[in-house]
């Protein structure tokens, strides 16, 4: 009798990038602490703040593309590619639209997966806006001279309301992925 042929290793791409979005976020954080003792320090929070942000953008572009390609066709997702769904944020109003409507096609698109397969993992669709929501509702006191430790305190707790949408979803994912090599 011989033993069954293995398993193709678990291929959930950009796991890794959630991680250094937290390190960049971190760095600017312990900056911003620093921000008092050292003129250098003054730019290393707005740096972090770029870094953090194209790579949460990143992570979204990864994460579109690696959904399952058999479930494409049968949840939310539809023919929307990943590049159209990055593309679309920069589209002024409507890219805030689709902000939402993106996070929430990709959150419904997993689940609806999860669920057909009877598994126990769902991604947060609450966590998911969390994060745009506040942004959006704290830009205008963004833009707005003042206080800037409270200012990168307040873009550094979005990060992390994102951070954690990550893990969450990743873990979703891994369990999509899973699911779909049994």
């Amino acid at each position: 009798m011989t033993a069954p042929p293995p398993l193709p290793p678990l291929r959930v791409q950009g796991l890794f990038l959630k991680w250094i979005f937290a390190a960049c976020l971190g760095v600017g954080a312990l900056a911003l602490v620093q921000l008092r003792a050292s003129p250098i320090a003054t730019s290393i929070p707005l740096w972090t703040l770029a870094a953090s942000a194209t790579l949460g953008v990143v992570w979204y572009y990864v994460a579109w593309s690696n959904f399952a390609p058999e479930d494409r066709h049968f949840t939310p997702f539809g023919r929307i590619s990943a590049f159209g769904a990055i593309m679309r944020l920069p589209l002024g109003c409507y890219g805030i639209y689709w902000l939402f409507a993106g996070l929430s096609l990709f959150c419904k698109a997993i689940n609806e997966s999860l669920t057909r397969r009877e598994m126990p993992v769902r991604v947060p669709y609450a966590l998911a806006i969390a994060g745009p929501i506040v942004a959006l509702f704290s830009a205008p006191w963004l833009v707005r001279p003042g206080d800037v430790d409270a200012k990168m305190m307040l873009v550094c707790g979005t990060g992390a309301l994102w951070f954690l949408f990550m893990l969450q979803c990743d873990s979703a994912r891994r369990f999509m992925i899973l699911a779909c090599l049994a």
